[in-house]
């Protein structure tokens, strides 16, 4: 199908692209998952357990899902590129599982998860090919962001034994 003209100065756009992040010209993905890292930030400066930030992030999550549906139904559109909002849930959830915020664990997150997120492992594989809903542009990433969470994870409780 062909993409109708998008009208990227609405609110819908803003959130999915994460303040437009996702219409920089080379690798949004990449850049909103660096953008981020900003969240487990805040959190830690608020001193937000995972289960404090729980209910909020379910609330995005549904959030993201049923906006990104209305606007690949309204433009035709699935899945475009500058929908990083997805990036920014699997950065969320992946934190969760840090033993600690710190730039280390940060940046080892980053680099797990932009594999885990590109590479696409079952079953971030078949849901990126068989669920064309909102929730399945949301859901690769959140499974993308669980592997590399528990693989950061492993990394650094292995690392003191080395």
């Amino acid at each position: 199908m062909a993409s109708k003209t998008l009208r990227i100065k609405t609110f819908p756009i803003f959130f999915l692209s994460f303040a437009w992040i996702g219409f920089l010209p080379k690798a949004p993905g990449t850049w909103a998952s660096f953008a981020a890292l900003s969240v487990p930030l805040i959190f830690k400066s608020l001193e937000w357990t995972w289960t404090l930030q729980l209910p909020f992030f379910l609330l995005v999550t549904l959030a993201a899902s049923w906006v990104a549906q209305k606007v690949q139904r309204e433009n035709e559109i699935h899945d475009p590129g500058w929908i990083v909002i997805d990036e920014v849930l699997g950065i969320w959830i992946a934190s969760w599982f840090l033993p600690q915020i710190s730039a280390e664990t940060l940046l080892t997150l980053f680099v797990t998860f932009r594999f885990f997120d590109i590479i696409k492992v079952w079953p971030a594989n078949v849901i990126d090919k068989k669920m064309t809903t909102g929730f399945g542009v949301m859901l690769d990433d959140l499974v993308a962001g669980i592997y590399a969470g528990l693989l950061t994870a492993l990394f650094f409780h292995l690392k003191h034994y080395f």
